[in-house]
């Protein structure tokens, strides 16, 4: 993701979304980021309460938010001047959240039908110069998204290296 965010989707002036299969992977993944150097400043939306802890014990108050803070913090993140560019979560913002800076959906959760199409929209909002947007698609979900007729490009394993954009076309694992 670090590598990816860094050569193409910050190069390009665009943010990004991770989409954690639950809470305790997004926490994970803000985790994993705040300790790799290099990598872009991200935030975690989610909701938890005040001394939630996750499986292993381990505090989650660093990533508390009111609800009013989250949709602050939602709000500023669409922002070009906003320091953060990675945006984490796992349930939340998926629909109905206007950020057409988002150009790449990190995409690690198992979504289905409605809540799929409309987190693929995500990305998929008219921005500057921005053509389509991309999936970065961790679960194969390309095998639900080739039924429909979607002008995105998403990246799998097997094609994450091309530089040619192929919209509407989806590459299966």
């Amino acid at each position: 993701i670090v590598k990816d965010f860094n050569e193409r989707v910050g190069v390009e002036g665009f943010k990004a979304m991770i989409v954690a299969p639950n809470r305790e992977a997004a926490v994970r993944y803000k985790k994993a980021l705040d300790n790799i150097d290099g990598a872009p400043k991200s935030i975690i939306i989610m909701s938890s309460e005040l001394d939630e802890t996750g499986a292993e014990g381990d505090s989650w108050n660093d990533y508390h938010l009111t609800s009013n803070a989250r949709e602050i913090k939602s709000k500023e993140f669409a922002k070009a001047d906003n320091e953060n560019k990675i945006l984490i979560v796992s349930d939340m913002l998926l629909t109905g959240y206007d950020a057409p800076i988002v150009g790449t959906m990190y995409l690690d959760h198992k979504l289905k039908e409605h809540t799929l199409l409309q987190a693929i929209a995500r990305v998929n909002r008219k921005y500057s110069i921005k053509q389509f947007g991309t999936i970065v698609d961790f679960i194969n979900i390309s095998k639900v998204i080739n039924k429909y007729d979607i002008g995105l490009y998403l990246l799998t394993p097997s094609n994450f290296n091309e530089k040619k954009i192929l919209p509407n076309k989806f590459f299966e694992f």
